[in-house]
């Protein structure tokens, strides 16, 4: 789990301090996984090669923008719920649970195949680690 700097002290209204807390666990791990994201789709963008490299660069630009946006958005709503979103390299690195993206220079066709499997990977680790509560949900 990535490091959280606080345990919040106050938080949204009609949200428990302990509620509060877990979304905060959750949201600063999917926080995590987003930098993590931008940073490899534009790895990816970098060193993608080949008879496809033009639309594959073309379509990852977007991507990593979306990614930022996702990351702008779990980090506002962790300070909303009173947590301190943590968004520097070390906490990146200590909150993964993946391996990292290893392909270098390639074509976009073996890109896209090992990034689909990196991302298919990486949403089934989270799913099983962030059981939220059903009283949460209702």
């Amino acid at each position: 789990m990535a490091a959280i700097a606080d345990t919040p002290t106050y938080t949204a209204p009609g949200v428990e301090i302990g509620a509060a807390t877990r979304i905060v666990e959750i949201l600063q791990d999917r926080l995590v996984a987003t930098i993590d994201l931008q940073l490899t789709l534009k790895h990816v963008h970098w060193n993608v090669v080949g008879p496809h490299f033009i639309a594959v660069h073309q379509m990852l630009d977007p991507q990593v923008d979306a990614a930022r946006e996702m990351s702008d958005e779990l980090a506002e709503r962790i300070a909303t719920l009173g947590g301190s979103p943590v968004g520097t390299p070390g906490a990146v690195v200590s909150g993964r649970r993946w391996e990292d993206y290893a392909m270098r220079r390639d074509s976009a066709l073996k890109h896209l195949r090992r990034s689909t499997r990196c991302t298919s990977a990486s949403s089934r680790t989270t799913a099983r680690r962030s059981r939220t509560p059903r009283s949460w949900t209702r």
